[in-house]
C-alpha cells in the first residue's frame, strides 16, 4: 500500500478504509526520542475524517515496548 502512494496522506488512509469497507481506521507511528520510544495512534472515522480518539504511550527502552503497547491498547478501548 505504501508503494502505491495511498497511505502517504490522511486522505489516502481514508481511501483505503473505503476500499476495505470499514467505518474506522487506526493509524499510528513509532519514533525514538533520545532514549525512549513514543507510540502514537489515532482512530479516524472513514466517513467524516474526524479523529475519534488519539492516544500515546512511551516505552523507556526496547524491552518495555510490549508493555507500552498493552497500556496503549487499554487506553484505546476505554470509553
Amino acid at each position: 500500500m505504501n508503494a502505491s502512494g495511498l497511505t502517504d496522506s490522511a486522505d489516502g488512509y481514508l481511501e483505503v478504509g473505503k476500499l476495505i469497507a470499514v467505518d474506522r481506521i487506526l493509524i499510528g507511528e513509532v519514533f525514538k526520542d533520545k532514549k525512549k520510544y513514543v507510540i502514537s495512534v489515532k482512530i479516524i472515522s472513514v466517513e467524516t475524517g474526524e479523529v475519534l480518539k488519539s492516544e500515546s504511550e512511551t516505552a523507556t527502552d526496547q524491552y518495555n515496548f510490549r508493555t507500552a503497547c498493552k497500556l496503549l491498547t487499554r487506553k484505546l478501548i476505554r470509553e
